[in-house]
Order: C-alpha cells, then sequence, then structure tokens
C-alpha cells in the first residue's frame, strides 16, 4: 500500500505535463464537441421522423374525407336513380334528370342505365350502346344489392376509368338492370398536391380485391397495379406509422392506409422518407460541418498551446540547467577563491590590493602578514596611500621605479625602506602587478611585501 501511493502521486505528476495534459485535454472536448453535434443530429432527425409520421396521418384523414365525399356523392345518384327507377316503374329518363341538374356534373361523370341484359339503354353522353354483360359488377349485381366498384378499364380516349354501379329491380324486386356512374380514375388522385406530399409522395385508392383503382407518385398517375391488400390496410391506423417499404416501388414511406365503411375500397397515403428528412439531412451536414471546423480549430488551438508549453517547459529545462552549470562554476569560482584566499590569508609575505581608479590609489585590501610586517592593523591600512609605510624617506630610487610601473600599467619591483607603526625601519622587497577587469582596463594593483631586514 505504501508503495501504491508514490506510483500514484508520480502518475498524478505526469498528467499535468503538457504533453499529456493537452490531448487529454483535447480528447474531453472533442468527446463533448461530437457527443453533443450526434445526440443534436439524433434528436432533430427523431423530431423529424415523428413529425413526418403525424403529417402522413394528417394527410391520410384529408384524403380518406375527399374521398368518401366523392363516394357518397356517387352513390347518392346511383341510390336516387334506383329510388326514381321504382317510382316510375322502371321509366327514367336521364335528359331529364341531368337538365334540372339532379345528376353528377356531365363534364367528369357519366350516368348509364342497363337493361337485364346488360345492354345500356340510357347514358347522359353520347348514343346508348354497347354491353357490360360480361364484366364482373354486373353479374355481381344480379345477386346482390350492394355497390360495386369496378377494375379500371381504358376508355376510347385512351384512359382508365372506373364504374360505379347499383342494381335496379322491379317492384316485385326482381333484376331489371343497373345503373351505372362513371368516372375518370385519376379523378380519385387528382387532390395530389407536391408542395405538400413532395416529388415521391402516394395517393391511391386501393380495392378490397387488392387492385388499385388509381394511385400516384408525383405527376405518375398508375391504374389496375395488384398487391397484397393485407399487408398494405393493416389495423391501428391511428398510431403514427413507422418508415416502411413501399411494396410497388422500394422507397421508405410513412404509409397509412384506411378502409372505408360502406365501401369496398381503401384510401393508402404516403410520405417519402427521404424527402421528409430532406431538410434535418442538410442540417445534420451543417453540424458536422461545424463540428468538424471546430474540432480543427480545437486541435490547432490546443496543439499550439501544446507547442509553446513544451518549448517554455524546454527554455525552462535548459535556463535550468544552466543556471545548475552557474551554480556549478560559481561554487567552482568561489571553492578557487576561497583557496586562494586561504593561501594569500597564510601567506608569509604581506599582500595588498589598491584602487588604481581613485586619488591617491587607496589600499582595499590587506592580509594578516601585513599587520605582522607593518604593525598596522587592517582598519588603520585600509583607505590610505601605500606611501604612508616610507615616513618622510620617500627620497628612493626604488619609489620612482614603483610609480612608474603605476603608470605604466605594467609590473614592477624595488627593495624600499618602511617603517613599522612603531617607527623601526624595515628592508621591503616589494612587487607591484596589474589586475585587469572583463574589459581589459588596469583599475587594480596587487602589491606583495616581503621583509628582507635580516637579509640585509
Amino acid at each position: 500500500m505504501h508503495s501504491l501511493i508514490p506510483s500514484l502521486r508520480r502518475a498524478l505528476g505526469r498528467l499535468g505535463e503538457p504533453h499529456v495534459l493537452f490531448p487529454l485535454i483535447a480528447l474531453v472536448l472533442l468527446g463533448v464537441i461530437w457527443g453533443s453535434t450526434l445526440h443534436v443530429i439524433q434528436l432533430e432527425r427523431s423530431v423529424a421522423e415523428k413529425a413526418a409520421a403525424s403529417s402522413s396521418l394528417e394527410h391520410a384523414d384529408t384524403y380518406e374525407a375527399q374521398v368518401v365525399r366523392a363516394l357518397r356523392e356517387i352513390d347518392q345518384t346511383l341510390r336516387f336513380i334506383q329510388f326514381a327507377h321504382q317510382s316510375n316503374a322502371g321509366r327514367i329518363d336521364l335528359a331529364a334528370l341531368k337538365d334540372k341538374g339532379l345528376l353528377l356534373p356531365d363534364l367528369l361523370f357519366v350516368v348509364s342505365i342497363t337493361d337485364a341484359d346488360g345492354n345500356v339503354v340510357a347514358t347522359t353522353r353520347g348514343t346508348p350502346s354497347g354491353s357490360v354483360a360480361g364484366l364482373d359488377y354486373f353479374q355481381r349485381l344480379q345477386a346482390s344489392d350492394v355497390i360495386a366498384i369496378s377494375r379500371p378499364q381504358l376508355s376510347a380516349e385512351i384512359e382508365s376509368k372506373l364504374h360505379f354501379a347499383r342494381r335496379l329491380s322491379a317492384r316485385d324486386g326482381s333484376f331489371t338492370g343497373i345503373a351505372i356512374v362513371t368516372v375518370g380514375a385519376a379523378y380519385f388522385v387528382s387532390g395530389y398536391e407536391p408542395s405538400r406530399l413532395g416529388q415521391r409522395g402516394f395517393l391511391g385508392i386501393l380495392g378490397a380485391d387488392g387492385v388499385f383503382r388509381a394511385r400516384r407518385i408525383g405527376e405518375t398517375v398508375i391504374t389496375g397495379e395488384a398487391t397484397d391488400y393485407g399487408s398494405v390496410v393493416r389495423p391501428d391506423t391511428a398510431q403514427p406509422p413507422e418508415a416502411t417499404v413501399s411494396r410497388w416501388d422500394g422507397l421508405h414511406r410513412y404509409t397509412v392506409a384506411r378502409e372505408l365503411f360502406d365501401f369496398p375500397v381503401a384510401v393508402v397515403v404516403g410520405l417519402a422518407r427521404d424527402e421528409q428528412l430532406a431538410p434535418v439531412e442538410e442540417r445534420a451536414r451543417a453540424h458536422l460541418w461545424r463540428a468538424l471546423g471546430g474540432s480543427l480549430l480545437l486541435v490547432l488551438f490546443l496543439g499550439g498551446l501544446g507547442r509553446s508549453s513544451w518549448q517554455l517547459q524546454q527554455t525552462r529545462v535548459r535556463a535550468n540547467r544552466a543556471l545548475q552549470d552557474e551554480i556549478t562554476v560559481r561554487r567552482q569560482a568561489e571553492a578557487a577563491l576561497n583557496l586562494r584566499n586561504r593561501a594569500i590569508e597564510s601567506s608569509v609575505n604581506a599582500i595588498l590590493i589598491f584602487d588604481l581608479s581613485k586619488a591617491g590609489h587607496p589600499i582595499e585590501y590587506v592580509n594578516p602578514a601585513f599587520e605582522r610586517i607593518t604593525g598596522y592593523t587592517e582598519l588603520e591600512a585600509l583607505g590610505r596611500d601605500t606611501g604612508f609605510l616610507l615616513g618622510t624617506d620617500r627620497d628612493q630610487p626604488g619609489v620612482q621605479e614603483i610609480q612608474l610601473a603605476l603608470r605604466e600599467r605594467r609590473g614592477g619591483h624595488a627593495v624600499l625602506r618602511n617603517y613599522r607603526k612603531d617607527g623601526t625601519l624595515f628592508w621591503n622587497e616589494y612587487s607591484i602587478a596589474p589586475v585587469r577587469d572583463d574589459t581589459g582596463e588596469v583599475r587594480h594593483f596587487v602589491g606583495v611585501m616581503n621583509d628582507v631586514t635580516e637579509a640585509k
């Protein structure tokens, strides 16, 4: 346990080093940037998907209401013809009903009546002709009184038509023919609005037999296409749908299918997922580009800081190394200086240092041997001219030699008669040497006094 704590401290200490700290900061900030960006994208996409699913329900409600209204108007016309047929003992004047505005608009709808054999005996457009005896809806109405919706059939105008029919019966209930309302199949998908449904949205009216009476994608209208009714029309159509693959073209759509009460058809509405999510995907790309740009700026910024910090650290390391080297050199110099000082202090000769740059060349230093030889203490000697040791005996050849050496800033040597503090004479073998500063200029001299009185 005790060995683990120092290791942990060292590890934590290394985390504070720039080459470790800045990459860690970069990773954390990049994680925050990209985590937030992806979260925002996911949130916006989820909101958009829910909005698209809800929008498909709203479009389905609108389309269902439109189709139901149209079918009820058609069925109302058929029921009115049934009632008129029975009331007039099978005699119906479609032209008169048309003139009175009791039938659907002739511009879109054609109303026809057949006899019991399926021959068209009256119509609101053109001359009655043709037979529907072989068509399945005619045969079905012979046995039941329901509204029948034919499969799309091509007309002379090369346009798919839908026939809506009901049984006509005599007062005794016997079959006497059928009433037919014919309308173009495209009429039921004419409410397609690209501004609301997109260019790949879907509108369709699907028969219970699995045949599309009409379906539209963008500007394309297709009729008569078969599909699996059970896989398209599912229960629980009140819930927002999930995007699924459309069986008719393979696109992912939010598809809603509604069975219509009283009519053997269902309405189908679909919104293409890629179109509905296109604005979100565009914003997502913008978010990703911004995150990428921010990441690059962050990496460059932290990289610059890291480099600057590393350079500063290297500078500090070099400065510390230089300081340590300087301290070492100073310690060595101090040791050498202390050694020289000890040598000077312990020398048997008197050593003094005087300042040549000041008037009178005052003494700045004397060693203990100076006091022993001259009798003057250090305090008594400091600040005085070395000539005070000559007393009144200044007219000596050696004095001129020393003064000349001082003027010429060179070494000199002479034997002088000097006088101790008590006035006794001693012979001084005196040598001087110049001391140069960092600029090479001589500002101090060192003098060495050797008492040679005994030798004299």
